[in-house]
């Protein structure tokens, strides 16, 4: 069911509509929190990396995608999604870095 609707919002985003946080963000966020809340990362990441690029603008989205990449020990997926949140508010990179732990990039 979950590839039918990925599907169906990435015709959506090729058909040039922009989708905002309230149809996109916040349903799949929600989903991946409550997963990495289970302890399950790996469950929640499908569902962070299609915000992420359904919402690519999305400061919140990436921070929630390196949270996921943090928990399931994917420390380079994670700094990369960090290196995202610099990019589109610079004001909460460190925060993020603080919240996750991270003072530096990981060694790959």
């Amino acid at each position: 069911r979950m590839a039918e609707g990925v599907l169906g919002l990435q015709m959506v985003r090729a058909a040039g509509l922009k989708l905002g946080n309230n149809i996109i963000e916040a349903p799949l966020t929600e989903k991946s929190d409550r997963l990495l809340a289970e302890g399950r990362p790996e469950a929640a990441l499908p569902y962070v990396e299609l915000a992420a690029e359904l919402a690519p603008m999305s400061w919140r989205v990436h921070a929630d995608l390196a949270e996921a990449y943090h928990v399931a020990g994917r420390p380079g997926a994670a700094w990369k999604a960090l290196q995202r949140v610099r990019e589109l508010d610079p004001r909460r990179y460190d925060d993020m870095l603080d919240y996750l732990g991270i003072d530096s990039p990981p060694d790959d």
